[in-house]
Formats: C-alpha cells, sequence, structure tokens
C-alpha cells in the first residue's frame, strides 16, 4: 500500500481511530499533513515543498546532511509534545 489514496483512506483512519501513545504520534502528525498536501497536489508548487520540506525537518532525527545542503534555508516546524500515559 503506498498509493496516496490507500494512505488517506486506510492507513491514517486507523491512525486517527488508534493513536500512537508515544512521542512518535507528533512526528505521525507532521506526516498526515504531508500525505495531504500531496494529496492536493501542493507539493507540485514552490510553496507546498517549502512546507514539505520543513515537515521532514522536524520529523524522526530531521534531514539528511546533504538534502541539508542542497535546502540550506530549510527550518523544522515546533511539534506537539505528546504526554504520555
Amino acid at each position: 500500500m503506498t498509493k496516496i489514496e490507500d494512505l488517506i483512506s486506510v492507513i491514517i483512519p486507523h491512525f486517527n481511530n488508534y493513536p500512537l501513545l508515544t512521542q512518535k504520534y507528533s512526528d505521525y502528525v507532521l506526516w498526515s499533513k504531508v500525505v495531504d498536501l500531496m494529496s492536493t497536489k501542493q507539493h507540485l508548487t514552490t510553496s507546498g515543498f517549502s512546507t514539505i520540506l520543513n515537515y521532514y525537518a522536524s520529523i524522526n532525527k530531521g534531514m539528511s546532511p546533504s538534502v541539508s545542503a542542497d535546502f540550506p534555508n530549510t527550518t523544522g516546524v515546533n511539534k506537539d509534545t505528546v504526554l504520555l500515559p
């Protein structure tokens, strides 16, 4: 399952119904925003691509050194803090 439609109709609803209970939830929120941008073809615009790069800089360990070198003005976004049970 890698089609955008599958992500929107299966994966995202699953994690909305059964949210992650770790700090990974904040990464999931950003990732789901990227999927939304791609589903509306905003990733094909300069501003949409820039937004995705900013999310990428904040997810997991951030951007790789090679991507950072190619896009030096990219800044991460603030992620929500997840309160663990």
